[in-house]
């Protein structure tokens, strides 16, 4: 039975939600504007051009789809971890991303450059293309690592909800790949005109340009640093979750860009002339995208979102939030659809001058129309099994929506219908797919999913990664250093602020704000941007309680053991989260009742040295005695456990 130990279920507010999607919606703008450029400057000189930069889009889409392993397993990853306040393990997996992505481009560019024949003939590239199809995939192969990585620094930066950072970087690449494609492919502002090798190169330039900002910000910001490198131990237990969330995603993506391929070749084998038709299709296409580009937006807001509250343990609010936002977001997009529809050839005339090609492209687009109110609603329901780890689900659903509907039904409608019949098939594989997961969400089964994989790593207890531990509380160690030191801010200065938690915490104020989000959440602290923090009654016991133990544990080792200050400190932030109430409340009064009478022990090290001596000499066996632990030696001694005695001989 699913419930939500969370004390408030409060839903994400609308305010949330803007500030998280109006910058992703302008990266996805900046995405659509690198390549709508690099259309209109392929218009500008052959349809021929437009037409080979659609079939190179989709298969570069291809290439990039080994970034969706590790996108997805980011975005759920790291979104879990901070709802949790895991910081450290949210670093690391941040770094081992980052340097995913980089091997993994270089991988991939060099195989694809390597298969370059084999592609050209699998794609059936007339004579007359295959020059600009082979500059194309060989500028884009070259730039895989750098987008690659680039792309995946940006997931990044997401699920740490700093949106602003990678809009600023893919800004950059917008207009850096304006002046190149429109310069160098057409001759403009001065620049020497080398035609479609300018806009292939001119992308690949653009790539490094952001790859360079998105660096410089996430070292600034302190998520990439010498400490998020982890040991080779944590990163081998860690990259399996990893995998299993993005797999399955990268797995759903992998088979719907493979089956678009299989519709291209299926318009390519169509009798008659081909071009118009392609170039229209990439056109309307194009056109969807930027319709569809909130949708996208808002999908990662919702994997975002979902992460956290899955991490907060929050699982109702997270079933009513996603089902209340999808359904609005349908609604509101058809209506957007519907007014393309009644301007679907004005706005394609306004990217092409070829009169087939703009009636290709409104073809298509009636169809496209339909469809996106569907595309919606199953794009965000998406986002919310992704947020949750459930990305199983979304594999079989676009992998059996694709193979086992779309292309057969595409290939039926294809002979009789030709173009039109396959945009058919496209729209019904829409509507069986949004049905299908309606009625999985409404299931909730892809709920108990995200939470029997965070039972399973609880009880494997995640080996290497001890900052997930909980106690009964439900609260990660992290997050009771939180209240602890929020409760010593408040007791000190009558409440506590985010730039002062942050100092004490050494995070960044990103970090914070995220934090306390979860903690109101959670309702254990009173909190609203950029005012003070108090703790709740919940989050006073708990901070109280946390500092108590610090004490009794700091004291024993400090005052009695007497070991060095800073390391009773160290030795008590480690073991006030594990040490139960029952030991603590003993060890609390074993040191009360010495301190009361510490002139009777406070030289027990000389006392204790005389002790071992005699220990010692008194002993048949001394070398077992001088050798051993004090206490294994006197254990051994009364067992009577002959490896023992061999092994300190």
């Amino acid at each position: 039975m699913l419930t939500n130990s969370a004390p408030n279920s409060t839903l994400p507010t609308a305010r949330e939600l803007v500030s998280l999607t109006v910058p992703q919606l302008g990266m996805m703008l900046c995405h659509l504007a690198v390549s709508m450029t690099d259309l209109w400057v392929a218009g500008r000189l052959d349809a021929s051009v437009q037409a080979s930069l659609g079939i190179v889009s989709q298969v570069f889409t291809l290439l990039m789809l080994i970034t969706s392993l590790a996108g997805s397993g980011c975005l759920t990853t790291i979104s879990q971890a901070l709802g949790a306040g895991l910081e450290q393990r949210a670093r690391r997996y941040a770094a081992l991303i980052a340097g995913l992505a980089g091997l993994t481009g270089t991988v991939i560019a060099a195989t694809s450059l390597l298969c370059l024949p084999l592609t050209l003939r699998l794609m059936h590239v007339s004579p007359e293309m295959e020059p600009v199809v082979r500059t194309f995939i060989i500028a884009y192969s070259c730039q895989l690592p750098f987008y690659y990585t680039l792309i995946m620094l940006n997931s990044v930066f997401r699920a740490y909800k700093l949106v602003r950072l990678p809009l600023i970087a893919i800004a950059v690449v917008a207009v850096g790949n304006l002046i190149g494609s429109a310069g160098f492919g057409l001759g403009l502002y001065g620049l020497p005109n080398y035609g479609y090798q300018g806009i292939a190169w001119s992308t690949f330039g653009s790539a490094l340009l952001g790859l360079a900002c998105n660096l410089y910000a996430i070292v600034r910001n302190g998520i990439l640093t010498r400490a998020s490198l982890a040991p080779w131990r944590w990163a081998r237990r860690a990259m399996p979750y990893l995998f299993r969330v993005g797999g399955p995603s990268a797995l759903g993506a992998l088979a719907g860009h493979m089956g678009n391929l299989v519709i291209l070749s299926l318009l390519t084998g169509l009798p008659g002339d081909m071009v118009p038709v392609l170039a229209g299709m990439t056109l309307g296409s194009r056109v969807e995208s930027f319709l569809t580009s909130p949708t996208a937006a808002l999908s990662m807001t919702v994997t975002i979102l979902s992460g956290h509250l899955i991490g907060a343990n929050r699982i109702e609010a997270l079933f009513r939030f996603g089902q209340q936002l999808a359904l609005a977001a349908a609604l509101a997009l058809g209506f957007g659809a519907g007014l393309l529809f009644v301007c679907r050839v004005p706005v394609a005339g306004m990217l092409s001058t070829q009169p087939e090609v703009v009636r290709q492209a409104a073809q298509f687009l009636v169809f496209a129309c339909a469809g996106i109110p569907l595309k919606t609603y199953s794009m965000l329901v998406n986002g919310a099994f992704a947020g949750a780890g459930a990305t199983r689900v979304s594999c079989k659903v676009n992998c059996v929506t694709m193979w086992a509907f779309q292309l057969p039904l595409a290939w039926a409608l294809s002979n009789a219908f030709g173009a039109p019949g396959i945009y058919a098939a496209m729209l019904c594989a829409n509507a069986g797919s949004a049905f299908w997961y309606a009625r999985l969400y409404a299931g909730k089964k892809w709920l108990e999913y995200g939470m029997r994989q965070k039972a399973r790593r609880a009880e494997r207890g995640e080996r290497g990664m001890p900052e997930e531990r909980n106690d009964a509380r439900q609260l990660s160690p992290v997050l009771e250093n939180y209240l602890e030191i929020i409760f010593h801010q408040e007791i000190r200065e009558g409440a506590a602020r985010a730039s002062s938690i942050a100092e004490a915490a050494g995070v960044s104020r990103s970090t914070v704000t995220s934090t306390l989000k979860a903690l109101k959440s959670m309702g254990y602290v009173d909190y609203e941007p950029y005012s003070l923090v108090h703790l709740t009654e919940a989050g006073m016991h708990i901070g109280r309680d946390i500092a108590h133990r610090h004490i009794v544990i700091q004291e024993f080792f400090q005052h009695i053991l007497q070991l060095e200050p800073n390391v009773s400190n160290d030795v008590a932030c480690e073991l006030e989260h594990v040490i139960p109430p029952d030991v603590i409340r003993r060890l609390g009064q074993f040191v009360l009742y010495l301190r009361s009478r510490e002139d009777d022990w406070k030289n027990w090290q000389e006392d204790y040295k005389e002790i071992r001596l005699e220990h010692i000499q008194s002993n048949t066996d001394k070398d077992l005695v001088r050798n051993a632990p004090p206490m294994l030696a006197m254990r051994t001694q009364m067992m009577g456990q002959d490896e023992l005695r061999k092994k300190y001989r």
